[in-house]
């Protein structure tokens, strides 16, 4: 009985195993097949924002100085006053 259980489970393994290499087999060769061109518009889309990041950054640095510098203006005026 317990010879049984462990053939059939052994087995059972077995055909798992299998069944999940051949479908790992099928996605591998489903991504073999893709277009590198989508991958390649990701990378230059990523890059693109990267930029556009250090220029609104770098905006938000002005802008800040401007603040701080506006800010230093006000407050020697009002003790003028």
């Amino acid at each position: 009985m317990f010879m049984c259980i462990t053939n059939c489970h052994l087995l059972s393994l077995h055909n798992a195993a299998r069944k999940y290499i051949k479908n790992q087999k099928s996605v591998r060769e489903s991504i073999a097949c893709m277009s590198s061109k989508p991958l390649f518009r990701i990378q230059d889309d990523i890059s693109s924002h990267r930029q556009q990041l250090l220029l609104i950054a770098s905006a938000l640095q002005r802008s800040a100085v401007a603040i701080e510098k506006l800010k230093k203006e006000t407050a020697q005026v009002l003790f003028m006053i």
